[in-house]
């Protein structure tokens, strides 16, 4: 199953999604990377939701692809999702946060404990104000999140130049990284990859470059979400070679929330987790 759709919701926020596994699976609510859009769910889950009967459900974020922008906070993502559960008929959902969604993924499962049932923080970034999280960021993540910050308007012509070259060559992504680990640059050189990571991009900026401004915005400030409220079952997992999201972030995350489990995994790095341990990370939401 395949659906790509979207609803309006109660005070007129539009939020495109995208459906795929099993239609009458247990829900999953899956957040998507920065930069990044409601088709990441689409490339390499499905088989394993169908298997594991899951239905997963991405949401643009407010400016990204389907969704058109809305001044939004961290903390405003559980209203949001609420109001799109509750217009699909969907109750009790886990929640997994892959990389920048990994915020919005812990705000739901603070904020909306009697609808989730378990959380998935994967290759998760961490909160700027938990110690030791800002000196695990990298040059490019000072940079980025120092442009989000002080000089929005610069990030958005990054941002826009790095939309025109990717159409060009869906290569160009790997700009924004400079140092990736062995397994990234293994899961890159796959025929066929670096499009799919392209369009889930891609999606993201077809719109403009507001919202994906605005959500590296929000990953570079406190997430304004309390951790030590959660009371949900959370796996915190995080490949040990992995260059983009420091593994150290991962060890913070999961020593913040209450009874988190962390899962390190050697030899997988942050593009390899994602696309290689799917099925690991969803097993036990199934």
């Amino acid at each position: 199953m395949s659906v790509d759709s979207a609803v309006t919701l109660d005070d007129g926020t539009r939020l495109g999604y995208t459906e795929v596994g099993a239609p009458d699976g247990a829900p999953v609510l899956f957040f998507h990377g920065t930069p990044g859009s409601r088709l990441d769910v689409t490339v390499g889950l499905e088989e394993d939701a169908h298997r594991l009967g899951l239905r997963l459900v991405a949401a643009d974020r407010p400016g990204c692809g389907e969704s058109p922008f809305v001044g939004y906070r961290v903390r405003d993502c559980p209203r949001l999702m609420a109001g799109l559960l509750d217009a699909l008929g969907i109750g009790e959902v886990a929640v997994v946060g892959f990389s920048g969604g990994g915020r919005y993924a812990a705000a739901i499962a603070a904020e909306l404990p009697g609808r989730v049932r378990r959380a998935a923080l994967v290759s998760s970034t961490a909160p700027s104000d938990l110690p030791g999280v800002r000196s695990t960021w990298s040059k490019e993540d000072r940079m980025v999140y120092g442009l989000a910050v002080r000089a929005p308007w610069l990030l958005r012509a990054y941002l826009a130049k790095l939309s025109r070259d990717m159409r060009r060559d869906p290569r160009a992504l790997l700009k924004l990284f400079s140092d990736l680990s062995a397994p990234d640059r293994a899961v890159l050189d796959r025929p066929g990859t670096p499009e799919a990571l392209q369009r889930v991009v891609g999606e993201a900026l077809r719109p403009g470059t507001r919202g994906v401004a605005h959500d590296f915005a929000l990953e570079a400030r406190p997430w304004g979400v309390d951790l030590r409220g959660i009371r949900v079952p959370v796996d915190v997992w995080h490949g040990d070679d992995d260059s983009i999201v420091s593994p150290q972030q991962g060890r913070i995350l999961a020593g913040a929330i209450p009874g988190a489990r962390l899962h390190p995994v050697p030899g997988e790095g942050h593009l390899s987790m994602r696309l290689d341990r799917a099925a690991d990370v969803l097993e036990p939401l199934a």
